[in-house]
């Protein structure tokens, strides 16, 4: 033989017919395999595939064992492997297209109806498996899951790549207003995983989070279009543009009298006081975070983080304290932060422990505080690294370059000033590069 293709071919053709009808059906199974998922695409019983694919395994070509597996439905078998990817490869491609499109669909089927209770954790395969067998609507709603299994574990740039694979099977669907609001479901959610993956909103989503701004207009739906806005604006908070900020505000703000949520009402004025805050405008941030302060009398944090990926309330008090100092308030600016902190430490989210310590670290440089930076600095190290996220902002650098300088390492301190405006210049994060 000259290739290994050629290897797994004469190998093929010696196997009897009901071994190769079984490797056929493994093969569209997956890498590894129960034995009762291939039920579904041959005419033979568990008990005969039992037989056969151990047979296969002893012999040692095509296949291993690893184990036994139960199913929810009580259902029990072994568990086999293909011992080179090749060979799973070889034998796949054998199969005529319609053929591998029905067991597809077939396989997944088989899996939807003996794991129900288990279905969450079967999400990929499923999406794989309903997409290579013709059926999209059902592989979207499965990448869908496998998205949501991964944000939970704080996996959200891996979660990114459903999103996005589900938004390009949509497409394929038919235009109407279900379609609409899937797609403008999957883009707010994108825009959440982005922002969770990478510390900020990267340039790319502004295409994204334009076309869901349209299709919450089109749906003539102002709760999501509310939800959209805050998205949009963290991406012009994120890059320091005060001027477009402001002006989405008030777009954001001519949405009120037809929003009931007062989280979605309080996000509105938060956003009004972040651009009232980068363009110099601190009187008017203060009055703005008063109103968020009102709107979020009695609401419970989870509904915030829920709606818009964050808890208003933790950014709201941080961003408050920054805006009082910066007006000659030193106490109520410690007191707000103290807010924040405690805060997040009490509802216990990680996006709102990373938010309390950035902007709380921040301000205790500001106040030239360098022990409070250190402490800060150290917990915000340790949250960054547990729950994998990532700060390319420049006032994640900034502390960390001003306690070198205050070290008297002046040349450490510049160049940590250096890498970190670099970054936030190449991410797009420039908040406060200045």
């Amino acid at each position: 033989p000259e290739s290994l293709g050629d290897i797994v071919e004469e190998e093929f053709e010696m196997l009897t017919a009901e071994e190769r009808e079984a490797l056929e059906v493994a093969s569209v199974t997956g890498e590894s395999f129960a034995v009762q998922a291939l039920v579904a695409g041959t005419e033979s019983d568990a008990e005969g595939l039992e037989q056969t694919c151990g047979r296969l395994a002893r012999w040692g070509q095509f296949i291993e064992t690893r184990g036994v597996e139960s199913w929810p439905d009580g259902s029990s078998g072994t568990r086999f492997r293909f011992r080179h990817a090749a060979f799973r490869r070889g034998v796949y491609e054998r199969i005529a297209p319609l053929r591998r499109q029905e067991l597809h669909l077939r396989i997944g089927e088989r899996i939807v109806a003996a794991q129900t209770a288990d279905l969450d954790r079967q999400a990929h395969a499923l999406a794989l498996h309903f997409e290579q067998g013709g059926d999209r609507e059902r592989a979207i709603g499965y990448l869908e899951g496998a998205a949501n299994q991964l944000c939970q574990r704080f996996a959200d740039r891996e979660a990114m790549g459903y999103l996005r694979h589900a938004l390009e099977l949509l497409e394929a669907l038919p235009d109407s207003d279900d379609r609409a609001r899937r797609e403008l479901e999957l883009r707010i959610r994108l825009a959440r995983a982005a922002t969770h993956a990478l510390g900020y909103s990267p340039a790319d989503m502004d295409a994204s989070l334009e076309r869901a701004n349209e299709l919450a207009k089109t749906l003539d739906d102002a709760e999501r279009l509310a939800v959209v806005l805050t998205y949009q604006s963290r991406s012009l908070s994120d890059g320091g543009r005060a001027d477009a900020l402001r002006a989405l505000a008030w777009q954001h703000l001519e949405l009120e009298p037809r929003l009931e949520d007062p989280v979605l009402r309080a996000q509105m004025h938060n956003e009004m006081a972040i651009g009232m805050f980068l363009g110099g405008l601190l009187d008017s941030a203060e009055a703005e975070h008063a109103v968020v302060r009102c709107h979020l009398g009695g609401i419970d944090a989870g509904e915030s983080t829920a709606l818009l990926g964050h808890d208003l309330g933790t950014l709201g008090a941080a961003l408050y304290a920054l805006t009082t100092w910066l007006r000659g308030q030193p106490e109520s600016a410690r007191r707000r932060a103290a807010e924040s902190l405690e805060r997040a430490a009490r509802i216990g989210e990680a996006v709102a422990h990373y938010t309390a310590l950035v902007l709380s670290q921040m301000l205790a440089q500001l106040m030239r505080d360098p022990v409070a930076v250190r402490q800060l600095g150290a917990r915000l190290a340790k949250c960054l690294k547990e729950n994998g996220f990532s700060s390319p902002y420049a006032f994640f650098h900034a502390p960390q370059g001003w306690l070198l300088v205050q070290d008297g390492e002046l040349a450490g301190g510049i160049a940590r000033l250096e890498a970190g405006r670099d970054e936030a210049r190449a991410t797009g994060a420039c908040a406060c590069l200045s």
